[in-house]
């Protein structure tokens, strides 16, 4: 059994911020499949709610390092973070110990110092949790807002380039 699938596909798609054929946007995604452990769980099996974000980060970091950007390489060549600034989470249904959930990412929104990020957790096609995070470009000597980087802009709106476990 693969424990991680690799989705994808692009399509031209329209944003009033930036327009590209390869871009980002909702036919841009990935999706990274979790078993859920024991550790995520409360005593009933269910997923204690707030490592949801952990999940969504998990997803963040996938999609960057499968466009060729791992988040490190942010903050070793570019000096730059990606700190939260908002994250919202609706929940429909309760992720159980064991299952095999899949966690969709893309990104909705790119501004010269922002980037959002909306996620989906999912279980055999039924929603579980939609949410985003909206990230502001940090300089990491001066703790300033910076100009999100050009490299960024370019990983975010390419299709994947590495295919299967994007952590190893």
């Amino acid at each position: 059994m693969q424990q991680f699938r690799l989705i994808f596909e692009t399509r031209v798609w329209y944003c009033s911020r930036m327009t590209s054929t390869n871009g980002y946007g909702p036919d841009n995604f990935s999706i990274l499949n979790y078993r859920v452990i024991y550790g995520d769980t409360d005593k009933m099996g269910v997923v204690y709610y707030a490592n949801y974000l952990r999940w969504f980060e998990a997803a963040r970091s996938a999609y960057l390092r499968r466009r060729g950007l791992p988040y490190s390489d942010l903050e070793n060549t570019e000096k730059v973070q990606l700190p939260v600034t908002e994250a919202n989470l609706r929940y429909h249904r309760s992720a159980m110990y064991e299952q095999l959930v899949d966690i969709k990412v893309w990104v909705t929104d790119i501004t010269s110092i922002q980037v959002k990020f909306q996620i989906e957790v999912s279980f055999e096609g039924d929603l579980l949790v939609r949410g985003y995070t909206h990230h502001a470009a940090i300089n990491m000597a001066t703790g300033r807002p910076t100009r999100v980087p050009e490299n960024l802009v370019n990983a975010l709106n390419r299709s994947e380039q590495i295919t299967g476990n994007p952590f190893f």
